[in-house]
């Protein structure tokens, strides 16, 4: 069955950390938090801007390593150069961040996700 963000919403008592502390923690990969907290309305990203929306997911690494895994499923012989442009333009980093986050997974050892597909 297919995860969705109606499957996990948030406990009463969650702020937005705590909420997607706990998604990181069941496996699920940046991109998911995000929508996810976007969707039962923590975050308005027109009203916190672009910059403050992509430094708050920075504390969840793992899921942030999770999203570079799942890209490098869904196209495993892009090189390190794509994978870093593509990380860059779906996290809204910049490309040196990227291309460190990139080297960073390829350095580790294989990082499971929950599929969401």
């Amino acid at each position: 069955m297919k995860d969705s963000f109606d499957d996990w919403p948030p406990h009463k008592s969650e702020d937005v950390r705590e909420y997607c502390a706990r998604l990181e923690a069941a496996g699920f990969e940046e991109m998911f938090l995000r929508k996810a907290a976007m969707h039962h309305d923590f975050m308005n990203f027109s009203e916190i801007g672009w910059a403050r929306f992509n430094a708050f997911f920075r504390d969840f690494p793992i899921s942030r390593l999770r999203h570079v895994a799942l890209l490098q499923e869904l196209a495993p012989n892009r090189t390190e150069y794509s994978l870093g442009l593509k990380v860059a333009k779906n996290l809204g980093l910049d490309k040196e961040a990227a291309n460190a986050l990139v080297k960073e997974f390829r350095s580790k050892e294989p990082v499971e996700w929950r599929s969401t597909f």
